[in-house]
């Protein structure tokens, strides 16, 4: 039997959105470590002006200065190292794994991007036989190697199912005054540009003035054939059309024809990616990643518009007591169109009474938790599993723009957590020195040492960055908490390219 959402002392922000919010914005298990989060984000500002803070700390000067003369591999960057187009040599790849052992670099992750250049197709037997080349000639040279989740990000690919495509609701809000008719195609309550299959998910008129459920009219029935239509009562009210879109979300930096992204929410599609991953893996060479590669990468939380999955009512009721689809206009209607770098959420324009506006509150926050821990749930401890299985690392990117789905959870979960760094962007308008904390606090509260960092992403020119900032930037990644810079980055680019060069 259905029941309406239980008052709760739940925050007045919902918990993925606002990356400044804190811990407040994600009540769990976590909000009472808070004071140990703060001593520990300091106390490893402090271990890691040693270069051996992943190892232990050095305690004689004497040490202190010998340590920093001849770093061990613990405390030397790695660099992502971009693949375009996975147009790439065997003599090529060893050259620059030469350049960057000279250098002192302690890894490299091969990271495969661009629209496709090469002979070498993402994840085909040649592609695989060229990737164990370039594992092969790094240990030789010392150097680990990590591997990128996909080709690009988000984590995709043109063998991504339909049924296993990031999913999304987008509300579209209108105002209506009545007595008046009103008639819409389906194609015309969303921009044009927004990608997707889409299809009616609910259709509801809410009166300007709402104080119950009850109010609001269910407009379903008045559809047909993909076009509203119906008579607006006399009165002023709110019109919230939403469309459902699957396949919302295509892999623009692949640059491949019918790349789309995953469904991160979903557990058999996330499960069917990693076996296609890991199968043709094995497929090519017989082996497991952990045979080849230091760690598995995922990036960032870009997933952007995605708020629904497959089953996401069902997995409501179950975990909340209650049923969403009543209040499904108010949980998603508070999203901006497009989603993308939304500030903040969008303002509600109808009025209620103190007791009903507490009651949509609470079920927005409910809805958020609820997609909140299918996420971490379905893929990021999916993957955990999986990578375990395959014998690597985990490395992950908990936080996300606008997204920040369970980043405090999130952070205790993988092997290596991993923050980033905004050379481009002032930290004041940013978020990434927060997100460097949530990835140190994650790593501590689980015993984890060794903190890895995106560093000196988006910098301000190609080739124009002065090493003045970059020392300062990186500084400032180890005062947050990270231990390890992965560079960001070095793009492969062949001797005899013109200059500059190839860059990302």
């Amino acid at each position: 039997m259905s029941r309406c959402p239980a008052p709760s002392c739940v925050p007045p922000v919902a918990p993925l959105m606002n990356p400044g919010a804190g811990l407040a914005a994600v009540p769990s298990r976590l909000t009472e470590w808070a004071p140990r989060i703060r001593i520990h984000a300091l106390a490893i500002s402090l271990l890691v002006f040693g270069p051996t803070g992943i190892k232990g700390t050095v305690t004689s000067p004497d040490g202190l200065f010998a340590a920093f003369q001849e770093p061990t591999r613990d405390a030397k960057p790695f660099v992502y190292w971009w693949w375009q187009g996975n147009d790439a040599t065997e003599t090529e790849i060893s050259r620059q794994l030469e350049l960057l052992h000279r250098a002192g670099i302690a890894g490299v992750h091969i990271f495969p991007l661009g629209k496709p250049a090469g002979k070498f197709e993402w994840l085909s037997p040649d592609w695989w036989r060229l990737v164990r080349f370039a594992v092969d000639e790094a240990k030789q040279r010392g150097l680990q190697v990590d591997i990128n989740a996909g080709y690009g990000w988000p984590s995709g690919g043109t063998f991504v199912l339909p049924e296993h495509r990031l999913q999304a609701i987008s509300c579209a809000i209108e105002k209506l005054q009545g007595p008046s008719r009103f008639e819409r195609k389906l194609e015309d309550f969303l921009p044009k540009n927004l990608e997707g299959r889409r299809s009616f998910a609910f259709v509801r008129l809410v009166p300007l003035r709402v104080d119950r459920l009850s109010q609001v009219h269910d407009l379903g029935p008045q559809v047909r054939a993909d076009t509203l239509s119906f008579a607006v009562p006399d009165g002023d009210y709110l019109l919230y059309a939403g469309i459902h879109r699957n396949s919302a979300r295509p892999n623009k930096v692949s640059g491949q024809t019918g790349d789309y992204a995953m469904d991160y929410f979903d557990r058999a599609g996330v499960q069917r990616y990693l076996a296609h991953f890991a199968g043709s893996l094995h497929a090519a060479l017989g082996a497991r990643l952990g045979d080849l590669f230091h760690a598995f990468f995922v990036s960032s939380v870009e997933i952007w518009p995605a708020n629904w999955t497959t089953g996401f009512a069902g997995e409501f009721q179950r975990r909340r007591g209650y049923d969403l689809l009543p209040y499904a206009h108010f949980a998603t209607g508070m999203y901006p169109i497009p989603l993308y770098q939304a500030k903040n959420l969008r303002p509600d324009l109808f009025t209620a009474s103190p007791q009903f506006a507490d009651e949509v509150r609470r079920v927005r926050y409910d809805y958020n938790r609820t997609l909140v821990e299918l996420f971490q749930e379905n893929f990021v401890e999916t993957t955990q599993r999986w990578c375990r299985e395959q014998g690597v690392l985990f490395r992950y990117q908990a936080y996300g723009f606008p997204w920040n789905i369970g980043i405090a959870e999130n952070y205790l979960v993988p092997d290596i957590p991993e923050g980033n760094n905004w050379i481009l962007s002032d930290v004041a308008n940013h978020g990434w020195e927060v997100w460097n904390k949530y990835a140190a606090a994650g790593g501590h509260l689980t015993g984890k040492r060794l903190i890895s960092n995106e560093a000196m992403t988006t910098t301000k020119g190609k080739f124009r960055e002065t090493l003045d900032r970059v020392k300062r930037a990186d500084d400032f990644n180890f005062v947050t908490g990270n231990t390890r810079s992965v560079v960001h980055g070095f793009c492969y680019s062949p001797a005899e390219a013109s200059p500059p060069g190839r860059h990302q």
